[in-house]
C-alpha cells in the first residue's frame, strides 16, 4: 500500500508527502491536514499515533482491516473499506481536510486524560491484590 500510494500522490497530491517513520512527530502532526493510517493493525495492540494525532487535533483515515474504525470515527475521521484504490484513500482525505474534524479530533483526546486511567485502573488493581 505504502510504495501504492506513494507512485499515486507524486501525480495526483504533490503537496501530500509521506514520512515514514519520525522519532518526534509532534511538529508533523502540527503540520499536518489529515493523517492516513494504512496500517492493517496486525500484530499492533492500541497504536499512539492515533491518540497523538486526535491530541493535536488531527483526523486520522484508516481502512476497515485496521481494526481502529470506531476510534477513527469518533475522533472526527473516517474509515475505507478495505480494498479501496489510492484515488480513493486520496478524496476521502480531501473531504476531512474541507470538514471540521480537528475539534473532534481534540475533544475525543481530551476524554482520555492519563490521570483518568490510573484512577479508573487503580480499583482494579488493588482488587487483586487483595
Amino acid at each position: 500500500m505504502y510504495d501504492e500510494l506513494r507512485r499515486s500522490t507524486d501525480v495526483l497530491a504533490p503537496n501530500v508527502r509521506l514520512m515514514g517513520h519520525v522519532g518526534d512527530p509532534s511538529i508533523l502532526y502540527r503540520a499536518a491536514d489529515v493523517m492516513v493510517f494504512t496500517s492493517t493493525g496486525a500484530g499492533e495492540g492500541f497504536p499512539t499515533t492515533l491518540i497523538e494525532a486526535a491530541a493535536h487535533g488531527l483526523p486520522v483515515l484508516t481502512n476497515a482491516q485496521s481494526g481502529f474504525g470506531a476510534m477513527v470515527q469518533a475522533a472526527g475521521g473516517a474509515v475505507l473499506p478495505t480494498d479501496s484504490a489510492a484515488e480513493d484513500w486520496i478524496a476521502s482525505a480531501e473531504r476531512i481536510i474541507n470538514s471540521d474534524s480537528s475539534s473532534l479530533a481534540r475533544n475525543w483526546s481530551l476524554s482520555y486524560d492519563i490521570e483518568d486511567w490510573v484512577n479508573a485502573h487503580e480499583v482494579i488493581f488493588e482488587s487483586v491484590r487483595s
